[in-house]
């Protein structure tokens, strides 16, 4: 009777233990700190644009459609990634459903393949000499270009991660920073940070062979300070970001200055921290800010139209402490990296309707 009477107290006990944790999450703990984020962009009563989708935390998450649920994250806290396929991810690109992700921490290409669920790595170290990948950008075939950081060469590989070919390299690249691509007029864009000559040096996407480079250094209008990134537009329009002068720069296709826009602030539209930059079909332009955990969405021109994320420090959908790379593909989805929270975000485009939801059955 005794030995009954005990295991009932201690089952009695382990239920009102794991009570009065829950009701400590929900009353005193860190998720109660931050309300429930939106997951749609932007908020009512605009009209709808993006639905947050899920959160891809490693490679295994491919065969998994929820995202970041369960009881475990319930009394822990948030989930935090870092696991297979994202080592330190900075930068990434997205083709057909085929997301790649350049990780620092071991000089890796992660490709997670959503629309077959599979998943593979390259070692860019092996493959190419990369040491110091710093961006990453891809065609219209699928091809991805890897920018690296110390040999200064872009690395061209194909779908399946095989080196083509190499452009650039120390001669015309002494502080590669990030590339973009643009398929149409086969023309191959680096962001260099040269001492004293920050500009986008073009190549020739097939024959590497270098066409004209774009601005220098200085606060100008044409001019760069500290340039982080690059994205192609409508009619062949480069927008760079310009980060050490707080604003996006707009370039015709043959390098022609044409308007600027952002500044320093905390006001929509202004930066602090921009970092990464992406384009849509409709012409849209996303910029990713460090500061206000969010990505900022504008008009070919410029204009402010809202905002998709916020910042936050438990974890929730849609919210971030670094976001840094940023990529759309050809079904209209958005990728989000976050570098603190070590995951991938996707967004699905809600006027878009005919895209199935990720990862269905």
């Amino acid at each position: 009777m005794t030995n009954n009477f005990n295991g009932r107290r201690g089952v009695v006990a382990l239920v009102l233990a794991c009570m009065l944790v829950l009701a400590g999450c929900g009353a005193t703990g860190p998720q109660s700190t931050e309300p429930e984020a939106p997951r749609v962009f932007p908020p009512p009563p605009a009209a709808p644009a993006y639905q947050f989708e899920r959160s891809v935390f490693e490679a295994n998450d491919l065969a998994n459609q929820g995202a970041d649920s369960g009881f475990l994250t319930l009394l822990v806290g948030a989930k935090r990634g870092g696991g297979k396929g994202l080592s330190r991810p900075l930068a990434l690109a997205a083709h057909q459903g085929r997301v790649a992700v350049i990780n620092a921490l071991d000089s890796s290409l992660s490709v997670f393949d959503f629309a077959q669920r599979q998943f593979f790595s390259v070692d860019l170290s092996a493959q190419g000499g990369q040491r110091m990948p710093v961006g990453i950008s891809v065609d219209r075939s699928g091809n991805w270009y890897v920018a690296d950081g110390l040999s200064g060469y872009v690395l061209v590989l194909d779908a399946q991660g095989r080196e083509l070919r190499k452009l650039g390299g120390s001669r015309w690249l002494r502080k590669l920073i990030n590339v973009a691509v643009d398929s149409d007029r086969q023309r191959v864009y680096a962001v260099d940070q040269t001492e004293g000559q920050h500009r986008v040096r073009v190549f020739n996407a097939v024959t590497g062979s270098h066409l004209m480079d774009i601005g220098n250094g200085g606060e100008g209008p044409g001019e760069f300070d500290r340039p982080l990134d690059a994205a192609v537009g409508q009619d062949g329009r480069l927008y760079v970001v310009d980060s050490g002068n707080y604003r996006i720069q707009i370039f015709d296709a043959h390098g022609q200055y044409l308007k600027s826009f952002g500044s320093a602030g905390k006001r929509p539209g202004q930066f602090q921290r921009p970092k990464e930059i992406a384009t849509d079909a409709q012409g849209l332009v996303y910029v990713t800010d460090a500061s206000f955990g969010n990505i900022q969405v504008f008009g070919p021109g410029g204009d402010y139209r809202y905002v998709i994320g916020s910042r936050g420090d438990v974890g929730a959908a849609a919210t971030y402490m670094l976001p840094s790379g940023l990529a759309i593909d050809t079904d209209a989805r958005l990728y989000v990296l976050d570098q603190w929270y070590v995951r991938l975000d996707v967004y699905r485009s809600v006027q878009r309707r005919a895209v199935a939801p990720l990862l269905s059955q």
